[in-house]
């Protein structure tokens, strides 16, 4: 069953229809540019964290701290059997470890309540063998018409791999299906796991020394067009009855009366983003499907009979050229100004030298 997982792109559009497709209601995935607070709050209530990274063995060793060799109760943790299934298993590991806080559907309702009573190996094997979280993971395979076999020892080859940072009884978590067990990170609760998990994500990233730069973090969160619907009705019906309250929510019952108006007009712009922002992935998954390899081809012997591919690979091997010299002299722009930059530090040296002096 592991040869027949296909893999799948780190793309918010693509999460979010995957884990809707394994049944899971009111939820989406954003990827994220930054670890700043307020992405935290935007996000609010975010449920975990995906980190795509590029795995290295030599770095191990420095993320074997606090790995537990025995699975706490309560959390999924689950290791990795299935070739080309680190995404779909990092999904997992946050939806299955927040299933208090997740309408999870029938499908990962069952296979959670099955796995409880297994060990780590069993749980991976398992969710090999389920037929319907494994079509919905390969439902994302892209059209392959010409099959490239790479060589088993091709040292060129790079593996990038997702892991998972998720709170569960009260303890911030890194999931990571190639370890013996979860990693331990730091106690927390609902308000403080972000930063935990921003501090590891830092030291993680700090660790390649500049020598990697493709790293993809993405937030596993409420569906925010529900979101901000939500917010939308409490802010109208406490506009018609200004005694009204809601428990747990001092937002919504400490917001001024004289700003609803504005913040329901800022809700209705956010709510046409998330359909617009809905429609753009839809399209962007049918066209990920789509076999463009016909018309292609089709494409290619058109041009070719019209006599038109000479001079179309010539303006091809033109733009090459140009967008080389581009990159060269951008890069070197780069290092004439980080040349500057280095100098810059002591002449500000010498000023808060003087300065301090006085």
């Amino acid at each position: 069953m592991s040869s027949e997982w296909c893999t799948i792109e780190s793309d918010p559009g693509v999460f979010t229809e995957l884990i809707g497709k394994f049944g899971v209601k009111g939820v989406q995935v954003e990827e994220l540019w930054g670890l700043d607070e307020a992405d935290f709050k935007r996000l609010s209530p975010m449920y975990g964290l995906i980190f795509l990274f590029k795995w290295d063995k030599t770095l191990q060793s420095d993320v074997a701290e606090n790995v537990l060799d025995d699975v706490p109760e309560g959390v999924f943790f689950a290791k990795q059997t299935i070739h080309n299934a680190c995404a779909t298993q990092a999904i997992l590991s946050i939806l299955l470890n927040r299933s208090d806080k997740l309408e999870l559907g029938s499908t990962l309702t069952s296979f959670l309540e099955f796995s409880r009573s297994l060990d780590p190996d069993s749980i991976g094997w398992s969710l090999g063998q389920q037929n319907e979280i494994r079509m919905a993971h390969n439902s994302f395979s892209r059209p392959e018409p010409i099959q490239i076999e790479h060589a088993k020892d091709d040292e060129e080859g790079e593996a990038f791999h997702f892991i998972s940072y998720v709170p569960v009884n009260g303890i911030l978590y890194e999931i990571d299906g190639l370890q013996k067990g979860p990693r331990l990170i730091d106690a927390c609760d609902d308000d403080t796991w972000f930063e935990k998990a921003k501090s590891i994500l830092q030291q993680r990233m700090a660790s390649y020394q500049s020598k990697e730069l493709r790293f993809t973090l993405l937030a596993i969160c409420k569906d925010l067009k529900m979101k901000h619907e939500e917010e939308k009705t409490l802010l109208l019906n406490k506009k018609k009855d200004q005694s009204m309250e809601v428990d747990g929510n001092d937002y919504i019952n400490n917001f001024p009366v004289d700003q609803i108006d504005s913040r329901v007009s800022e809700l209705d712009d956010l709510i046409k983003n998330e359909d617009a922002k809905r429609e753009k992935w839809r399209t962007e998954n049918i066209r990920r499907r789509h076999n463009y390899f016909p018309f292609i081809l089709n494409l290619i012997g058109i041009l070719g009979q019209q006599n038109l591919l000479r001079d179309l690979a010539d303006k091809a091997k033109e733009k090459k050229q140009e967008k080389i010299k581009r990159v060269e002299e951008e890069k070197k722009k780069r290092e004439e100004a980080e040349k500057s930059d280095k100098e810059k530090p002591t002449e500000t040296t010498k000023t808060e030298t003087s300065t301090d002096s006085k």
